[in-house]
């Protein structure tokens, strides 16, 4: 064997070997670019205008997500007006900030909001949904309770305050003005409503102190102050502490008083104050002591009582009392043939219980109401 032959293919085969080495081939590995954690901790902020109680802006903030060969260039914010089914990018990336505030949003519709981080080289992260935060200056935009009069409602928020809108009249609004037709506002002065009551021209709430306010129409003392004033603003009903509920009907109210009593205003006929001469102050319903919810209609009331009965009183011209005649009451009087009642409602001149799983109905029927 020729050795110099031996060499030269000794040679070629180190220099195939260092080629190889030095040299990409198709499949070989690109240089680290992993996919960054998205960001942390998203959370979007509906901020309200504390007069009116709707939304104006979303403060949006996050945390940088942690790289781990490249540091963060921009984020993406998307939104969402359809619980999520389609998106819609924000125009332009944000910078390397970790918030964003939005411009005004439609009313009407429920939004929602994703942010992911992007790298120097173009990696995004995965898109992560932003949490529901407590807006710092009106943080009960989330409404628990709602309740309509003739032209007006009110809600009741999770902050205690109450908004409503529409007819003005009266002062139904209670923001301290006559002005009619308005738009959502708050209740002047309300921060501690955890019931309200609407019926008619008035309103009025109970207070986590077991106080009861009202406002709007106060012929009849329909508001429990005394007056026979319309109030754009609530005032406190007399002689009234500890309630646990308030009915409002037209032309009268009524609380629940903790221990099963029960204290009414408004027109005589519809108090149950044992005679029908008294006006212009609040008074206990005669009759009853046990009581556990009640109910307001237009002149009468109803309640249940303890261990599943149930009494009504005031007027009785369409037998909305239940009491087998059309006799006017001024006591609390037991319906009966009720047992085991756990629900009333007295509305203009019916009223109807449920009864475990049976629901009863009587009184005015000229609309196949009951």
């Amino acid at each position: 064997m020729n050795h110099r032959t031996n060499a030269k293919a000794l040679l070629v085969a180190l220099l195939l070997t260092a080629s190889a080495l030095v040299t990409p081939t198709a499949n070989a590995a690109a240089p680290n670019r992993k996919t960054p954690t998205p960001p942390h901790n998203p959370v979007a902020v509906a901020v309200s205008d504390p007069t009116t109680g709707v939304i104006t802006k979303f403060e949006l903030d996050w945390e940088a997500p942690t790289f781990t060969t490249e540091s963060i260039a921009d984020y993406a914010i998307r939104t969402s007006t359809d619980g999520g089914y389609t998106w819609q990018n924000y125009p332009d990336s944000v910078s390397a900030t970790t918030s964003l505030t939005t411009g005004t949003p439609q009313t009407g519709h429920e939004y929602l909001f994703q942010v992911r981080a992007l790298t120097y080289t173009g990696v995004p992260s995965e898109w992560v949904t932003f949490a529901n935060g407590t807006d710092s200056q009106n943080p009960g935009t989330s409404f628990i309770q709602v309740d309509t009069g003739i032209g007006f409602a009110c809600a009741l928020a999770t902050n205690g305050t109450i908004s409503c809108w529409g007819r003005n009249v009266e002062g139904e609004l209670g923001r301290g003005t006559f002005s009619n037709g308005e738009g959502p506002g708050l209740v002047s002065g309300v921060t501690d409503a955890i019931q309200i009551s609407v019926d008619s021209y008035n309103a009025c709430y109970l207070s986590s102190a077991g106080i009861v306010k009202c406002w709007g129409y106060g012929g009849g003392n329909r508001l429990g102050n005394g007056s026979e004033e319309n109030s754009a603003v609530p005032v406190g009903v007399a002689d009234v502490e500890g309630a646990m509920q308030v009915s409002t009907g037209y032309a009268g109210s009524c609380a629940l008083i903790y221990g099963g009593t029960v204290k009414c205003w408004g027109e005589a006929l519809t108090l149950g104050a044992g005679d029908f001469s008294t006006n212009g102050q609040t008074v206990t319903v005669a009759g009853l002591s046990d009581a556990t919810s009640i109910s307001t209609g237009l002149y009468h009331s109803c309640a249940t009582v303890l261990f599943g009965s149930l009494k009504c009183w005031g007027y009785n011209a369409n037998g909305q009392l239940g009491i087998g005649n059309t006799n006017n009451m001024h006591t609390a009087t037991t319906v009966p043939g009720l047992d085991y009642v756990f629900d009333v409602v007295a509305i203009d001149e019916t009223t109807c219980a449920l009864n475990l799983a049976t629901v009863f109905c009587w009184g005015k029927n000229d609309y196949n109401q009951i």
